[in-house]
């Protein structure tokens, strides 16, 4: 923009992708300094134009998206999208790809099931094309520990301890069939796709652990199944207290012993 003349640069994002937009104050990331630098000798103004963007309705980044896709629906004016024709997940991946020029789209789960309601979510997108997903991530990691800890509590105070000697023998067989599933179907996995001895050893051990999206589950199924709701809840909360207190144990021992981890700083 300088080499032409201007001024005036408009952006989206901040301008070192720091969220708040600081002003670069991080002394050792030599990209962040450079920027900087670069900012003060070409005397430029940055307008961020985010927020008000995101605030109008319809939503003008979502509405540009969508203005690009061939797609006939509805938007509400913020993230849903209503199709008026049912598609796959591969074939709105495909068509992300395609009109967003997108290299490689992730795709996850059940790709087959038509649908026609859409969240649209833009992290999605900018974690697949951004090259400063990792500062982003670590901005959210630093907030996320309160709104979990909000989450587990609230959980467990649903909990109904009168309910537990009535799920014993269910919640022992919940716990088995977990735990064998995650190991041998680890293990199955990694002879198909011919991994390494060690990772079909180790693998299903690692994956023991179990916390919120088990608990998040179980409440779209007690949502679903009300009159088992004290039932559903008591095993799933009480496995997942069993699971985080014994899974991060023999998740460290696992990588100990796949050679992952030095057990010297572990």
């Amino acid at each position: 923009a300088h080499a032409w003349g201007e001024d005036l640069l408009i952006t989206h994002e901040p301008t070192y992708y720091d969220h708040r937009d600081h002003g670069g104050d991080i002394p050792d990331d030599p990209v962040m300094q450079r920027k900087k630098q670069l900012v003060e000798q070409t005397g430029m103004t940055i307008y961020r134009f985010h927020d008000h963007t995101h605030a109008s309705t319809p939503d003008g980044i979502i509405a540009g998206q969508l203005h690009a896709l061939p797609w006939k629906c509805t938007h509400d004016g913020h993230f849903a999208v209503t199709l008026e024709q049912p598609m796959t997940a591969a074939q709105i991946a495909e068509d992300l790809e395609k009109y967003w020029g997108i290299a490689h789209v992730r795709r996850t789960g059940d790709l087959d099931t038509p649908m026609t309601r859409l969240c649209m979510m833009i992290g999605a997108v900018y974690c697949n094309l951004g090259a400063d997903t990792a500062v982003v991530m670590d901005l959210c990691d630093r907030w996320t520990p309160p709104v979990l800890l909000l989450f587990f509590v609230v959980s467990g105070a649903e909990l109904e301890l009168s309910v537990i000697p009535t799920v014993g023998l269910l919640g022992i067989i919940y716990m088995l069939t977990r735990s064998l599933g995650k190991y041998f179907g680890a293990y199955i996995g990694s002879l198909i796709t011919h991994a390494d001895a060690s990772i079909r050893k180790y693998l299903g051990i690692t994956l023991l652990p179990q916390a919120g999206v088990a608990i998040g589950m179980a409440q779209l199924v007690i949502a679903q199944l009300p009159q088992y709701g004290a039932q559903i809840r008591a095993v799933v909360l009480c496995a997942t207290l069993i699971y985080e207190l014994v899974g991060p144990f023999l998740t460290k021992k696992a990588l100990q012993a796949a050679g992952e981890i030095d057990p010297k700083n572990a």
